[in-house]
C-alpha cells in the first residue's frame, strides 16, 4: 500500500491505515493486481474466521503479559511470547479460550546503551488509536467499568477487547479520569514500580479479571494461571462460591482446585513474587471474612511452611495450593519445579509429585520464515497446516534435496546478518558513536559472514570422510 509509510510506522497496519492518503487509496482501488491480492487475503480471512470455536468447553487464561508483535507493547519476554502463541494456537485449533490481561500505557521499557556502555531505559507510550483494540461500552454507550475495592477507595477499570483470531483478549486499563493519580499508574508499565504497585497489579488482575468475565456472562470450565501473578483469581472465585452458593471454604477450595491449572515459568525461588504480611493487610484485610476463614488461614495458603509465621506470602505457593494441575515449561523445568515445591507436599519425594511439564512450542505461522513455509507447502502438501502435530508430514523433510535446504539456510543467514548490521548501525548513530568505528565493525561482520560457508563446508567434508 505504501512501503515507505509502512516502515516509518514500525510495520503497524492500523497506523498505516490511519495515515495513508486518500489519493493513494484511490490509486490502489484502480490497481487490478493489488485488488486481486486484496480479495484473496480477504477471502482467506473470512474462511478462517467463519469456523467458530468449539463452545463445549470454555477456558479462561490469565496472564500479566502477552506477546503478539512489538507494536503491542504488553510483554517483556518469553512468558509473554508463550502466552501470545497459546492464544493464536487456540484460535487455529478452534478452542474457546477467553483471556484477560492489561493494556499498559507504556508497556515494558526498551534498552539502549550509551557511548560509555551504560544502559538507558526508554519508555514509549502507546497510541491506543493505532492498536487493534476496541473499548467495551455499556448499553448507554458509556465505557464499561470493572470495579476493584482498595483501602478507602475504589479503582475503576476500562476494558479493551483485542481479537486474537477467533478469540477475545480482554485488557484492563486503570489510566482514566475515574481514578486517583496513585491508581492510574497501576497499568502504566509492565512489572513497573515498587512492590506495592506490583501487588496492586496482581489484585486488579485477579479480582477484576474474574468480575469482568462474570459480568460478561461467560461460563468457564477451566481457569489457566500463567505464572503466580494471576493467583488471586482463585481467591475471588472461592469468595464467590462461599457467598453465592453457600459453600464452606473447604468445599469452595475443592471446586476451585479441580478447575484450575497453574503454569510456572521461573526456575529459581527468587524469581517468584512474595509479599509481606503488612502489605497484604492493606489490600486483603477484607478477604478472610469473605472466605469464611481467619487471617492466619489466609496467609497459610501462600506459605511453603504454614507454621512459619515469619515466611512471606508467595503468589506461586498460593497458585499451587489452589490448583489441581501444575506444570513447568520444559522437561528439565518440570524436574526443577518438583524440587522447588517439594516442601508443599509433606511425605512425598520430589519425583513422586504431580507437577508435570509441557515443553514450550511456537506458533508455526508466526515464527516460520516465508521461505520455509513455501518449501513446506511444496513438499508436505496443502493439508500440512491443519496437521502440524502429525509426524508423518514432518518426515517428508527427507524428500527435500539437500541443496534446497542449504540454499534457504544461506539466504536466511544473510538476512540475519543484514538485520544485525542495520541494528548496530542504527543504535550507534543514535548514541553518536565514532563513524570510523561503525564502518570497521560492519565491514568485519561482512568478512566473517563471507568466510562462514567455506569453513562450515570444510567441516562437513571432514565429518563425511571420517564418520560412517
Amino acid at each position: 500500500m505504501d512501503e515507505e509509510l509502512w516502515y516509518e510506522n514500525d510495520r503497524n497496519p492500523i497506523a498505516l491505515l490511519n495515515k495513508i492518503t486518500k489519493d493513494r487509496i484511490e490509486t490502489l482501488l484502480e490497481d487490478q493486481s493489488f485488488m486481486q491480492e486484496y480479495r484473496k487475503i480477504e477471502k482467506d480471512y473470512k474462511n478462517y474466521i467463519s469456523k467458530q470455536p468449539n463452545k463445549e468447553k470454555t477456558i479462561a487464561y490469565f496472564s500479566m503479559e502477552y506477546g503478539f508483535y512489538d507494536n503491542i507493547k504488553i510483554y517483556s519476554g518469553g512468558l509473554g511470547i508463550l502466552a501470545g502463541d497459546y492464544l493464536k494456537e487456540a484460535s487455529d485449533n478452534q478452542l474457546n479460550l477467553i483471556s484477560v490481561g492489561f493494556l499498559y500505557r507504556y508497556g515494558y521499557f526498551k534498552q539502549q546503551l550509551t557511548v560509555n556502555g551504560e544502559q538507558q531505559a526508554i519508555l514509549e507510550p502507546h497510541n491506543f488509536n493505532d492498536l487493534p483494540v476496541t473499548l467495551l461500552r455499556d448499553e448507554f454507550g458509556n465505557p464499561m467499568l470493572v470495579v476493584v475495592n482498595f483501602p478507602g477507595r475504589s479503582v475503576y477499570l476500562k476494558v479493551w477487547k483485542l481479537m486474537v483470531g477467533r478469540n477475545p483478549l480482554y485488557l484492563l486499563d486503570a489510566d482514566n479520569d475515574f481514578n486517583a493519580d496513585e491508581d492510574r499508574s497501576i497499568t502504566h508499565q509492565l512489572y513497573g514500580g515498587e512492590w506495592e504497585n506490583r501487588l496492586k497489579q496482581e489484585v486488579v488482575l485477579g479480582f477484576g479479571g474474574i468480575r469482568l468475565l462474570k459480568h460478561l456472562g461467560y461460563d468457564i470450565n477451566i481457569y489457566h494461571l500463567n505464572e503466580g501473578h494471576a493467583a488471586f483469581i482463585n481467591l475471588e472465585r472461592i469468595g464467590n462460591l462461599v457467598k453465592e452458593d453457600n459453600l464452606t471454604f473447604d468445599e469452595a477450595l475443592e471446586v476451585v482446585r479441580n478447575t484450575s491449572l497453574f503454569t510456572t515459568h521461573t526456575p529459581v525461588p527468587a524469581g517468584h513474587d512474595v509479599f509481606t504480611e503488612d502489605l497484604l493487610r492493606i489490600y486483603l484485610r477484607h478477604m478472610p471474612e469473605r472466605l469464611g476463614i481467619n487471617w492466619d488461614n489466609l496467609l497459610q495458603l501462600g506459605r511453603m511452611d504454614p507454621t512459619n509465621y515469619s515466611e512471606s506470602f508467595s503468589m506461586s505457593v498460593l497458585a499451587a495450593n489452589t490448583s489441581k494441575e501444575m506444570n513447568g515449561v520444559s522437561e528439565l523445568h518440570g524436574e526443577v519445579s518438583r524440587e522447588m515445591f517439594q516442601n508443599l507436599y509433606k511425605g512425598f519425594f520430589a519425583n513422586e509429585l504431580h507437577i508435570g511439564y509441557v515443553t514450550n512450542g511456537v506458533h508455526y505461522p508466526t515464527w516460520t520464515a516465508k521461505e520455509w513455509k513455501k518449501l513446506h507447502l511444496e513438499y508436505f502438501g496443502k493439508d500440512f497446516l491443519s496437521q502440524l502435530g502429525n509426524k508423518e508430514y514432518w518426515n517428508r523433510i527427507y524428500d527435500v534435496p539437500d541443496e534446497e535446504i542449504w540454499s534457504i539456510r544461506q539466504l536466511l543467514r544473510q538476512k540475519l546478518v543484514d538485520y544485525i548490521k542495520q541494528r548496530f548501525e542504527d543504535n550507534w548513530v543514535k548514541r553518536n558513536d565514532n563513524p570510523k568505528r561503525i564502518m570497521q565493525v560492519l565491514n568485519a561482520i561482512g568478512v566473517i559472514v563471507s568466510f562462514y560457508p567455506i569453513v562450515l563446508k570444510a567441516l562437513l567434508d571432514i565429518i563425511d570422510k571420517f564418520l560412517p
